[in-house]
C-alpha cells in the first residue's frame, strides 16, 4: 500500500493546524493564552530536525506575532538565538525532555516580561505570566506524549 502523505507533508499540516489553534484561541479568549506553535517549536529544537522545518515554524510564529502584536517576527528576536544555543547544547548535554520545558518557560518569560514592556509598552503582570506558563506547560506536556518518542 502506498503512503498518501510524506513525512514533511504531515509536519507542515501539523504546523498549519497549530497555527489555526493559536489564532482561534486569540479570537475566542481575546488573549494569546495557548501558544501551541511555540510548544511545538520547543519540542522540535531538541530533536535532530532539518533547518527548513525550523524556518517554517519560525515563519508561522512571525505571522502569529503579526496578528497578536502588529509586528512581524517580534518573537524571532529571542527564538533564533535560543534555537542556536539549544543546538549547540545538544552536543554537550545528555538528551532529555526537560530542556524543552525550560526553553518554553524562558521563551514565555522573555515574551511577556521583556519584549512586551520594551517593544509594545505592555506592563509585565506576574499573574498573567504565571497563567500563560502553566497553560503552555500543560500543552507541551500533552504534545510531548506524541512527539518525544
Amino acid at each position: 500500500m502506498k503512503q498518501f502523505l510524506k513525512p514533511w507533508h504531515t509536519e507542515l499540516l501539523t504546523i498549519i493546524f497549530l497555527f489555526i489553534v493559536d489564532v482561534s484561541c486569540i479570537t475566542l479568549v481575546y488573549e494569546p493564552l495557548v501558544q501551541s506553535l511555540l510548544c511545538f517549536f520547543c519540542i522540535k529544537v531538541f530533536r535532530n530536525r532539518p533547518w527548513t522545518e525550523f524556518g517554517t515554524i519560525s515563519f508561522f510564529l512571525a505571522l502569529y506575532n503579526l496578528i497578536t502584536a502588529g509586528r512581524f517576527g517580534l518573537s524571532l528576536v529571542y527564538l533564533i538565538p535560543m534555537a542556536l544555543i539549544a543546538k549547540e547544547a545538544q552536543k554537550i548535554l545528555y538528551p532529555h525532555t526537560l530542556y524543552a520545558y525550560v526553553m518554553l518557560m524562558v521563551a514565555l518569560v522573555l515574551d511577556t516580561c521583556v519584549m512586551g514592556p520594551l517593544a509594545l509598552d505592555i506592563p509585565c503582570n506576574i499573574f498573567y505570566t504565571n497563567r500563560i506558563i502553566y497553560v503552555n506547560l500543560m500543552v507541551l506536556w500533552g504534545m510531548s506524549l506524541k512527539y518525544n518518542r
